[in-house]
């Protein structure tokens, strides 16, 4: 197992030894401006293998190290995964959803859309999305309470709201919150 952040250490002296800043790395792997340095601070422990590919690529890391990277990462190529329901089961793994167990069903297909379009949506409007992943990351992720809300909140078809019957739930929302609570949706 590697030492913390010995990963972020080998990204960023390849990095700067190419004399490419952090955003533009990040912007070239297809991440967020702050995802590479991120990485080097340590904040993000284990990209996943897709990301450490690209990065290696973009860096020009000696095939040797590249394979010592992955290897040591513990990040797995596409072809060694077992299942797609084992990449779920791995995302929803009980240390950070104990709630739940090994039955779940869901699309590996669905997911990756969702968080690709969480990402660029992240991308394109930070300042919109920071409470949005904020809240998503509280409701998900914080107590098995929480977690059934929001999946019967999710579960009920609210995209087949018109847009005066989005606006009524937006606006019933927002008047029970208090001011100091959590920031209101727009």
């Amino acid at each position: 197992m590697m030492i913390i952040n010995q990963f972020g250490d080998i990204i960023k002296r390849y990095r700067e030894k190419l004399g490419i800043g952090s955003r533009e790395l990040s912007r070239r792997i297809g991440m967020t401006d702050t995802y590479v340095a991120q990485l080097e601070r340590g904040s993000i422990k284990k990209p996943n293998y897709y990301v450490t590919k690209k990065l290696i690529d973009c860096l020009n890391v000696p095939q040797d190290v590249a394979e010592s990277l992955i290897a040591t990462n513990g990040t797995k190529p596409p072809d060694t995964f077992k299942t797609q329901q084992d990449d779920v089961n791995e995302v929803y793994s009980t240390d950070i959803l104990p709630w739940l167990d090994d039955g779940i069903e869901e699309s590996k297909m669905k997911f990756e859309k969702i968080c690709s379009a969480l990402c660029k949506f992240i991308e394109s409007d930070y300042t919109r999305a920071q409470p949005v992943i904020s809240n998503l990351d509280l409701l998900i992720t914080s107590n098995k309470e929480d977690f059934m809300f929001f999946c019967d909140v999710i579960s009920t078809g609210l995209s087949k709201l018109n847009v005066e019957q989005r606006n009524e739930v937006i606006n019933y929302i927002n008047s029970t919150l208090k001011e100091d609570q959590i920031p209101k949706t727009s």
